[in-house]
């Protein structure tokens, strides 16, 4: 059993919170350059619309199973849900970057 360490615990919260708020800004980056692309402003692959969709049940599987192994290797509350944050931080971020080098659409 893990002994409580509240410098510990509270650095993992802020870990946390920092990711999450990071999240959370490329997300709003990313649904708007997808909404951009959309309408037709934006440079966008044919594909997007379905690979938004696709991402989207990988990441989430593969947050399940982050989560759930640290949840079982006794991880704080903390390393659980910054385990299930991974994979969904990773996939805004890589949009984010692939959506914004594209730019503007030429006409």
């Amino acid at each position: 059993m893990k002994r409580f360490d509240p410098l510990g615990d509270m650095a993992g919260l802020m870990s946390l919170q920092v990711n999450m708020a990071m999240m959370a800004a490329e997300a709003a980056s990313v649904i708007s350059m997808r909404m951009m692309g959309f309408a037709g402003v934006w440079s966008i692959p044919p594909s997007e619309a379905w690979q938004m969709v696709d991402e989207k049940s990988r990441a989430l599987t593969r947050a399940n199973g982050e989560a759930t192994e640290a949840f079982l290797r006794g991880k704080a509350p903390a390393e659980i849900a910054s385990a299930a944050v991974v994979p969904f931080r990773s996939a805004t971020r890589s949009n984010s970057r692939r959506l914004a080098s594209r730019g503007l659409k030429k006409r």
